[in-house]
């Protein structure tokens, strides 16, 4: 089968990009390479309806509210019983 080839450019953010390459190298593949493989699973789950509708955050987003978010106190926690015996003082 004779597929027409096209050439585009597209617009990511440089830490995505970045992501993209450090897991295409990893994989011994090229960049194009995974980006096809990435939209051929992409579409492919659109298809079949199994495509989380929220669009995926940049992992410099996810990064930053991680790194705001509020700090949960720690419960502290008690011995047990049976540690109370062994480790009465």
């Amino acid at each position: 089968m004779i597929t027409n080839i096209i050439t585009t450019n597209l617009r990511i953010p440089e830490v995505d990009i970045t992501l993209v390459r450090t897991i295409a190298a990893s994989r011994g593949i090229s960049v194009n390479e995974y980006i096809k493989q990435a939209i051929k699973l992409t579409t492919t789950k659109d298809q079949l309806g199994i495509l989380d509708q929220a669009p995926a955050e940049s992992v410099y987003d996810f990064l930053l509210k991680f790194a705001n978010r509020k700090k949960v106190k720690s419960k502290k926690m008690e011995l047990s019983d049976e540690d109370n015996i062994i480790y009465e003082d």
